[in-house]
């Protein structure tokens, strides 16, 4: 029984001290979020905003990569004190004009380039639609031909078979009731003749 005592307090303890803890760590992280931020601490962080120097890249256009090199120019830093922003001289004004120039000539050419493409393709279908109609007219013609053909061949060997039955026919008239042999022109029977002549 003596155990388990023990155990029974050593676990109230236990469960205590993890109490205590909790309400401990939640007492400082309440104290950190309402406690006013120091203000040396918001001015250093804002000179170290401030000190980092401002740079501005300024690149040629694409038709001029050939003849110059690319440039950089960084602009002076911003003084800490002073909240003004700094102002470009006049002599970058310029190039910046000149570069806005040089991209909408840039895509003008672009977009020319896209309506030649777009032109070409179109002529292209264009002329495979014409070969492919050429193409099918052709092959209706070879097929009318074709079959005109056969039925002139068909036609010209009816008149021909026509002409053999005539030729045939216009043979047994000729050849007059006995037909070619003495016996007639086959549908009678032969006469027997006799010895005697009956």
């Amino acid at each position: 029984m003596v155990s388990t005592t023990r155990i029974f307090f050593a676990g109230v303890a236990t469960s205590a001290v993890l109490v205590g803890i909790g309400f401990s760590g939640g007492i400082l992280l309440g104290r950190a979020a309402l406690e006013p931020v120091h203000p040396m601490k918001t001015v250093q962080s804002r000179l170290a905003k401030r000190s980092l120097p401002t740079a501005r890249v300024v690149l040629p256009a694409p038709m001029e990569m050939a003849d110059h090199p690319p440039e950089t120019a960084t602009a002076p830093q911003q003084n800490p004190e002073t909240s003004e922003p700094q102002k470009t001289s006049p002599e970058d004004q310029p190039h910046v004009a000149s570069g806005k120039i040089n991209q909408a000539r840039m895509q003008d050419l672009k977009n020319a380039e896209q309506a030649e493409h777009r032109a070409e393709a179109e002529k292209k279908k264009a002329e495979a639609a014409e070969r492919r109609k050429k193409a099918a007219e052709h092959n209706h013609h070879k097929r009318y031909a074709e079959k005109k053909a056969r039925q002139e061949a068909a036609l010209e060997q009816q008149a021909q078979e026509q002409r053999h039955q005539e030729e045939r026919q216009a043979l047994h008239k000729r050849a007059g009731p006995f037909g070619l042999l003495a016996f007639g022109d086959g549908s009678d029977a032969p006469r027997q003749a006799s010895f005697f002549g009956n």
